[in-house]
């Protein structure tokens, strides 16, 4: 497969999407996670005043677009939450979006 210099500028100019996971901590249901992470993303709650809680599992969110939502948090439970983490965060700050998602056990 021959790999041309265009498609090399574009994977290199792509920002790195992995998640920041938890230290420690047991990870819940992979179905939990992703109840909380849709209330954060549906906006019905999720705000770090008012984070999305599932017994104690927290989500919530920072910045000022959440274009990423979904997939901040399908990282964050791919990469940490599947692995047997607590969770953990995901960060976006590019093209003027600057954005800070959370999900994790408290």
């Amino acid at each position: 497969m021959k790999f041309t210099t265009a498609a090399a500028a574009f994977l290199f100019a792509l920002p790195a999407l992995a998640a920041n996971c938890n230290p420690e901590g047991s990870a819940g249901s992979v179905e939990t996670y992703q109840q909380v992470a849709a209330g954060v993303c549906n906006g019905s709650c999720g705000s770090s005043s008012n984070p999305c809680r599932i017994n104690n599992i927290y989500g919530w969110y920072v910045g000022n677009e959440k274009v990423h939502c979904w997939d901040a948090f399908n990282n964050i439970i791919a990469q940490c939450v599947q692995s047997g983490r607590g969770g953990g965060s995901w960060d976006w700050d590019s093209d003027g979006i600057d954005a800070h998602f959370y999900l994790q056990t408290r």
